[in-house]
């Protein structure tokens, strides 16, 4: 009875490592980039010149329902690259046109367990590591996010780049452009990183160009391909500023006056892999409200943070797990700006 547990158990470790085996020789080695001199126009219809000059990322098989089979929903994908930045020709196909579209959120950063998407994970430090995800749906909506070891991810993170995308009878085109500066990479580095995945909600197929075994998540560059013939420009410090300028002025008897506040704050990242964010005098007045809560509990309730400054680059100091109930986040950053009772304090500075 052992034996043959144990047989079975390495029948299962095999068929396991061949299913592995085989999603790699699957995996394409790399995609060749189109260089254009001319930018397409971004109006979501791949009809110009340089989409029908642009080698063709396509071949895609499933994640889900069958692992490593041909994708049922084609999906065809193409790379240019302009003086300004990456362009995505994506042409998502579906017999049923615009019947077969499943859209339910239109918000930037939207649920991508309830709508269609096309993902796009590019890995521009080619270290098979830190991934930047763009995910579009038909609608055009834009969800983005950083991912480290496709576990640890950064949903904060809100990158500079736009999408066009329209619905025909055929399925649905989106043209993505990706400024040079959105990205974070070191000049004459590895070659980058790719992979590209849909979800069509209606069969619940989840495709890929390099599929990833079911356990593991879209995120993973180590089932990815690489881009050939990138030639990015030197990187940009990437300087982000947001002031504020707010005046006021009364008439009053007691208190009359004009009172005029300035601040603002500073994003720089002056290498790839360094960031650095500054604030004086900062004023959250345009922060999101949260939500109310009735806690019957004894236990406090646990608010998100809101404000942009706090949020960047937030989920390192994320332990252990960082999706699910189970993330531990020992630097609680809403505490600061508040005394005990839960008063605003003015924030001078901070960095």
């Amino acid at each position: 009875m052992i034996s043959r547990l144990i047989n079975a158990s390495a029948r299962g470790a095999t068929i396991a490592l061949g299913t592995l085996s085989q999603i790699n020789a699957q995996s394409p080695a790399n995609h060749p980039v189109t260089t254009t001199a001319e930018a397409p126009r971004l109006d979501g219809r791949l009809d110009e010149r340089s989409w029908q000059e642009a080698a063709v990322l396509e071949g895609f098989r499933q994640v889900e329902p069958a692992q490593g089979e041909p994708a049922a929903l084609q999906t065809i994908v193409r790379v240019v690259q302009h003086a300004g930045g990456l362009w995505f020709g994506i042409e998502a196909r579906d017999p049923m046109g615009r019947a077969g579209v499943r859209v339910a959120d239109l918000r930037r950063e939207f649920d991508p367990t309830t709508t269609d998407l096309v993902g796009i994970v590019l890995g521009p430090l080619g270290d098979r590591r830190n991934a930047t995800v763009f995910e579009i749906t038909p609608a055009g909506t834009q969800r983005d996010l950083q991912v480290l070891d496709g576990s640890v991810r950064n949903v904060e993170w809100d990158g500079v780049w736009e999408v066009r995308a329209v619905v025909h009878d055929s399925g649905w085109t989106a043209e993505v452009f990706v400024p040079w500066e959105t990205l974070r990479y070191e000049q004459g580095g590895a070659p980058w990183d790719i992979n590209v995945y849909r979800i069509a909600r209606r069969t619940n197929e989840v495709s890929a160009w390099v599929p990833w075994p079911r356990n593991l998540n879209a995120y993973r560059l180590d089932f990815a391909g690489t881009l050939e013939g990138l030639t990015p420009p030197p990187p940009s410090q990437q300087l982000a500023l947001r002031p504020y300028l707010l005046g006021r002025t009364s008439d009053a008897r007691s208190a009359g006056g004009t009172e005029v506040t300035a601040g603002g704050e500073l994003t720089w990242n002056p290498t790839a892999n360094s960031a650095v964010d500054l604030t004086v005098n900062t004023d959250f007045a345009q922060t999101d409200i949260d939500r109310p809560v009735i806690n019957l509990t004894r236990f406090s309730v646990f608010l998100p943070e809101r404000r942009q400054f706090f949020l960047e680059s937030a989920s390192l100091f994320a332990v252990g797990r960082t999706t699910g109930r189970f993330s531990i986040t020992p630097f609680f950053s809403r505490r600061i700006g508040l005394d005990g009772d839960g008063a605003p304090i003015p924030i001078t500075a901070g960095a």
